[in-house]
């Protein structure tokens, strides 16, 4: 997942103070319980049991998943009598191989995760550490992606390189309307996973040269993907089509993964869809985000890629299902408005009720702390210089190499309630804290990617070239 990008020494004012916060609570507030609560609701006896059908069925064929009796397992809807006998596991350590869950960021990617979680019973993984994310039950998100122990692992990096060599061409595309993608990458950036970017943006003078960078990375994973991997290998996923259908949706990356279906685990899922990371049902100001000059040039990037997904095999994008895709301004603001009304209803409806799902983010954060330490703790010799090692990594070990010297302990699996509370508060404060130190997202943007960015119509002519 892409982070909020800091720079120069207030990055690392940001990152000594979140060392420092950390460290603090595990020196003074350190108790000496056992770690039992890491034990795998399987017991403790032994180190695997058989699962279902599964090994990567579109490549690879069928195998047995192997699930790990020795990592933590997680009952996602246990406050539902009829769901409550389900869970979500680790896989045994090496037993399954790499497939990759590929998105540009905005593209629902986190929610897909959910729900792959929630039909096959395995976790998910992350070539990125999300605290948030492990923290509301991924829990696959801190672990080493290549270990073999999650299903699927995720990633918005789609050089050709990194789909041959790291994946094998392997995984799952999620391709989203490129217009709501754009939006949804401009609320992350500068809210968060729940947060909103401000209407505001839409009257910039770089607002249309962002989101021309923006279409540009969106581009690119659609092509790089498919071009550098096979129908039979990889397998698109349409973001629009799984909220319209998810069940027939979930079948497919069933089997796409080799995972017989569980026609239980389905229905549960269908009525806890949501997952957690839901942005405020904000009403959508009304107004256009992108001009009609623009969206001109957008619809023709559409229907070109479209073109080039037909000829390599794929399923094509479900225009029809297309937020602003050939539209009239007007138009436009009559569905933004028709969609006011259903959020307003909703708002109504849902005043003083919340969804959680029975979700205890302190056991997310112990085990982000804890399997964040165990891997600043590795010795070099063994883990190896990696590109990911930066200032961050640096810093952290640093900062957990003073905490091991005067604690005398190598893991904080120890850490009491309150601290862990505090923790967990601390991680979903983190996007309000960082942002006075931040830079505007979109200058940084464009200040950064900008120098060589093509234009929307350029990017839409370059598809039929290649």
């Amino acid at each position: 997942m892409r982070q909020f990008r800091i720079r120069g020494r207030r990055r690392n004012l940001i990152l000594a103070i979140l060392g420092l916060f950390v460290g603090s609570f595990v020196i003074l507030d350190f108790n000496h319980r056992t770690s039992s609560g890491l034990v795998s609701q399987g017991g403790q006896g032994g180190q695997y049991e058989q699962g279902g059908q599964g090994g990567h069925g579109g490549h690879g064929g069928q195998a047995q998943l192997v699930f790990s009796r020795k990592l933590r397992s997680r009952v996602p809807w246990e406050n539902d009598q009829e769901c409550s006998h389900y869970n979500i596991s680790h896989l045994v350590p090496k037993s399954q191989p790499v497939c990759a869950l590929a998105s540009y960021p905005g593209s629902g990617n986190t929610w897909l995760r959910y729900l792959i979680e929630g039909a096959t019973g395995v976790f998910t993984g992350s070539r990125y550490k999300d605290l948030q994310i492990q923290m509301y039950g991924l829990w696959g998100e801190m672990r080493d992606w290549e270990d073999g122990t999650t299903i699927v692992q995720k990633t918005h990096d789609c050089h050709p390189d990194h789909v041959r060599n790291d994946f094998g061409g392997r995984g799952i595309l999620i391709l989203r309307n490129p217009y709501d993608a754009v939006l949804s990458d401009h609320n992350f950036l500068f809210g968060g996973h729940m947060g909103v970017g401000p209407a505001s943006s839409f009257d910039r003078r770089d607002w249309e040269q962002f989101v021309s960078i923006e279409t540009g990375e969106w581009l690119a994973m659609a092509l790089n993907w498919t071009r550098s991997s096979t129908p039979d290998r990889l397998l698109v996923v349409h973001y629009e089509q799984v909220k319209n259908n998810l069940e027939t949706e979930m079948r497919k990356i069933l089997q796409h993964l080799g995972v017989a279906p569980d026609a239980g685990r389905l229905q549960c899922l269908l009525k806890h869809r949501n997952g957690f990371f839901r942005r405020k049902s904000n009403l959508k100001p009304e107004k256009l985000p992108f001009p009609s000059s623009l969206r001109s040039q957008m619809d023709q990037l559409i229907d070109n890629l479209n073109q080039d997904l037909a000829e390599q095999g794929y399923e094509q994008l479900p225009t029809e299902l297309y937020k602003f895709y050939k539209k009239s301004d007007e138009n436009i603001i009559e569905e933004i408005k028709a969609e006011n009304v259903v959020i307003r209803e909703m708002q109504n409806r849902m005043e003083g009720t919340a969804e959680t799902d029975g979700i205890n983010p302190n056991i997310g954060t112990k085990m982000v702390i804890d399997h964040y330490f165990r891997w600043l703790s590795e010795d070099d010799s063994v883990r190896g210089v990696r590109s990911s090692d930066d200032i961050k990594t640096l810093l952290m070990r640093k900062v957990y190499g003073g905490i091991k010297k005067y604690s005398n302990q190598d893991t904080i699996t120890g850490l009491s309630e309150r601290a862990e509370k505090i923790l967990s508060y601390a991680v979903e404060l983190w996007p309000t804290i960082q942002r006075p130190f931040q830079k505007d997202p979109i200058t940084e943007v464009v200040e950064s990617k900008g120098g060589h960015a093509k234009s929307i119509l350029e990017l839409a002519q370059s598809v039929r070239k290649q």
